[in-house]
């Protein structure tokens, strides 16, 4: 039975980079461009302030289908957090705003892009200006870039410290091909009542489609490879008057020090808690305004550390 209690309050790719720094209004951060296999790419790359004394984290942090880096840099307001932790966090930009991920429905699938590819090189790129922390990578996406977050974590899982996907799953052509060699720290948080992506698994509303895993599948997924504790303590938060509460399963136990978290969101559309409605709730249904959703994910990733393979 589980535990109860309330919620407190790919190989090597040739790059080119472009150092010419392009500022943003507002950003703290600046646009950097790659070539990616003759596919011209670019992020933006914002730096700790002040400048930590040894290497910093990477956090990348991918926008949903239609947005962009710096969309996702303006919902997220990830760039306060990256300074009080010493890291370093970049916005990659999708082809046509979408992001090839293993479901092959996007834009970016259907033109033959490699994303593994280019995230890959964005790290490398992003380590020529900064000293990273090998042990401290981690990516993290919405929707599109969630399934996106799945896709390198299923298939470049080893060089990663964790890995969060916020209303995604695993695609379900992943599903008996998810295997890194190493523990790897995962954390998802999905709405019951999200009218894109079900809950239950099946087939992705919207333009890009494609068939995902259900969100219970995709949690114990990562369960089952870290061999966590398959008992979860349970906590629970429903202090707003909103139509939705937050279940948070914590697996622990785990080989080495990784962790799964799995936050469900009764009630909840296709919106990060926390987050705003940004757009009517027939459309999305409801952001839930039970848990501060940007935060949880953020202190879960920066908390975990790249775990040694499995013997």
């Amino acid at each position: 039975m589980a535990r109860t209690s309330s919620v407190p309050r790919h190989p090597k790719t040739p790059l080119l980079l472009a150092l010419a720094s392009v500022a943003l209004a507002g950003c703290e951060c600046e646009r950097r461009s790659l070539d990616v296999g003759g596919q011209p790419r670019s992020f933006l790359l914002h730096k700790p302030d002040p400048a930590p004394a040894g290497p910093a984290p990477l956090v990348l942090a991918l926008h949903g289908r239609l947005s962009t880096g710096d969309g996702m840099r303006r919902i997220t307001g990830y760039n306060a957090l990256a300074d009080r932790d010493g890291a370093a966090v970049a916005y990659p930009d999708g082809i046509d705003r979408s992001w090839a991920d293993a479901r092959n429905a996007s834009p970016a699938s259907q033109q033959g892009i490699d994303d593994v590819a280019f995230l890959l090189a964005l790290i490398e790129a992003a380590a020529e200006e900064i000293a990273l922390d090998r042990e401290r990578l981690y990516v993290l996406g919405i929707s599109n870039g969630g399934f996106m977050a799945q896709t390198l974590a299923c298939r470049e899982g080893s060089r990663l410290a964790g890995v969060a996907s916020i209303i995604s799953a695993i695609p379900a052509a992943l599903a008996g091909n998810c295997a890194p060699d190493r523990p790897l720290s995962s954390l998802f948080m999905n709405g019951t009542d999200d009218p894109l992506v079900p809950f239950a698994g099946g087939t992705v509303n919207g333009d890009a489609g494609g068939e995902v895993l259900s969100s219970d599948a995709s949690a114990a997924h990562w369960v089952a490879h870290d061999r966590c504790d398959p008992t979860p303590e349970v906590t629970t938060r429903d202090d707003e008057d909103d139509g939705t509460l937050v279940r948070r399963q914590s697996y622990r136990g785990c080989d080495g020090d990784s962790a799964v978290d799995y936050y469900v969101v009764e009630g909840g559309g296709h919106t990060w808690p926390g987050g705003s409605q940004y757009l009517p709730e027939g459309q999305i249904g409801v952001a839930s305004e039970e848990l501060d959703g940007l935060g949880a994910v953020w202190d879960f990733l920066l908390a975990q550390r790249r775990q040694p393979p499995r013997g």
